[in-house]
């Protein structure tokens, strides 16, 4: 396994761990998005991207990060096509 998938899965057991209402669960669905659009960048595969997205857009749907941030993270992403 490369350390960007151990990663991916220690942010991924951290997040199952976390009670929806622990305040470190927006930061750890915020850098599992991040390492999966990392991924993404080095590998092309699509799915990295969409399960990214979807992170920052479950995080924006549950009003755990401002507007602004989501639109920062969304313009990120959109400026690596």
């Amino acid at each position: 396994m490369s350390n960007i998938d151990e990663a991916i899965s220690v942010l991924r057991e951290a997040v199952e761990a976390c009670l929806e209402s622990d305040m470190y669960r927006a930061e750890l669905l915020i850098d599992l998005a991040a390492v999966l659009a990392a991924k993404f960048d080095r590998t092309g595969k699509i799915l990295d991207l969409h399960e990214a997205t979807t992170q920052y857009f479950d995080l924006a749907n549950k009003n755990y990060v401002e507007a602004s941030q989501l639109v920062n993270s969304g313009n990120e992403l959109f400026d690596q096509f």
